[in-house]
C-alpha cells in the first residue's frame, strides 16, 4: 500500500445567522471548503488512489468538498439543505444505483443532506429526507474528525443515508435512533427491500461518550437473490483538556451462496491540540474483507 504526504486547507464560514422573529423560525445559512494537495508515491498512472475517497487525487490541488449549507429551526419543525461538489463527492458517490430513468448519481451526489422534520414529543423528533450516516465515528466532513484522512473503517462504511430517522432524548446522557433506510449508502433504491438500524449513544459523564450502532438489510440488486447484510459497531470517544481520543470495532455478515461471509475493522485516534489553531494526532488501524464484501 502506498505511502501519501497530505497538505489541506479547510475553513467553515458562517455566512449569515438570521435572528428570530415573531414566527420563532431561525434560519442559519454557512459554508465550508477544504482543498487540499496529495502525493500518491505509487504514482497512479490516472492520478485517481485506490480504496480512498478523501483527497483522492493525486499529485495536483484540488477541492476534496466545498458546501453551501441552509438549516431552518422552529421549536416544532426543522430542515436543512446542503449541496455540495468536490472530488471526494465524486468517487463517494460513484456507486449510487441507477434503477430506471430517475436515479444514479448526477443530481444525487449534489446533495448532502435534504431533510425536514417534525417534533413528535417534548424529546422526540421525526426526520425523513438525505442525510449523513449515523454509522461510524468519523464523519464525511474533515473539520468533524481527528484527523484528516479517514480510516478503512470510515471509508467501507455508509457516510450518508436516505430514509427516515426517529431520534429520542430521554436524559441528558441517553440519546437513542432508530432508522428506516433504502440501503446501505444509497440514495435511490437499488431493491424491493428496505433497510434497518439503530443507535444508542450514552455519556456517563467526564468528556466520554460511548455509542453502539447496528444495521440489517439486504443489499442484493433488483433481481438478485436476498442476502442479509447484519452488522454492528462499537465506539467510544473522550476529551480531557487538550487531549481528544477515539475508538471503534466493526463487525459485518453477510449471507452468500454456500456459507455466511465477514468483515470486520477496528482503529484508534489520539488528538493533542497544541494550541487554538494546531494540533498533532495519529491513527492506528487495522481492516480485513477478505470476501470483498464492502471493499469492492
Amino acid at each position: 500500500m502506498s505511502h501519501v504526504l497530505f497538505g489541506c486547507l479547510c475553513a467553515a464560514l458562517p455566512l449569515a445567522a438570521a435572528a428570530q422573529d415573531t414566527s420563532r423560525v431561525r434560519l442559519d445559512v454557512s459554508a465550508f471548503i477544504d482543498v487540499y494537495y496529495a502525493h500518491d508515491f505509487g504514482r497512479p498512472a490516472a492520478k485517481d488512489r485506490p480504496f480512498v475517497t478523501q483527497a483522492v487525487r493525486s499529485g495536483e490541488f484540488n477541492v476534496n468538498l466545498a458546501h453551501i449549507a441552509v438549516a431552518a429551526n422552529h421549536p416544532d419543525m426543522r430542515g436543512r439543505l446542503v449541496v455540495q461538489a468536490g472530488t471526494a463527492v465524486q468517487a463517494n458517490y460513484a456507486g449510487e444505483p441507477t434503477l430506471g430513468a430517475n436515479s444514479g448519481p448526477s443530481l444525487a451526489r449534489h446533495l448532502e443532506e435534504a431533510t425536514l422534520g417534525v417534533r413528535l414529543g417534548s424529546q422526540v423528533w421525526l426526520d425523513a429526507g438525505i442525510y449523513l450516516s449515523y454509522i461510524g465515528a468519523e464523519g464525511w466532513v474533515s473539520s468533524t474528525n481527528l484527523t484528516y484522512t479517514r480510516s478503512y473503517v470510515a471509508e467501507f462504511s455508509p457516510y450518508y443515508l436516505s430514509g427516515a430517522r426517529l431520534t429520542w432524548t430521554p436524559s441528558s446522557k441517553v440519546t437513542l435512533q432508530a432508522h428506516l433506510v433504502n440501503g446501505w449508502q444509497i440514495i435511490s433504491e437499488n431493491n424491493d427491500a428496505k433497510a434497518f438500524g439503530a443507535r444508542v449513544d450514552y455519556a456517563p459523564g467526564s468528556g466520554v461518550t460511548l455509542s453502539y450502532a447496528a444495521f440489517v438489510g439486504n443489499e442484493q440488486p433488483a433481481g438478485a437473490e436476498s442476502r442479509l447484510r447484519l452488522f454492528q459497531q462499537v465506539m467510544a470517544r473522550g476529551a480531557t483538556g487538550r487531549f481528544e481520543w477515539m475508538a471503534q470495532l466493526d463487525y459485518g455478515r453477510q449471507e452468500a451462496a454456500l456459507e455466511t461471509v465477514d468483515w470486520w475493522g477496528g482503529g484508534a485516534i489520539a488528538s493533542l491540540k497544541v494550541d487554538p489553531s494546531t494540533r498533532f494526532a495519529a491513527r492506528i488501524e487495522r481492516f480485513a474483507d477478505p470476501d470483498a464484501v464492502v471493499a469492492v
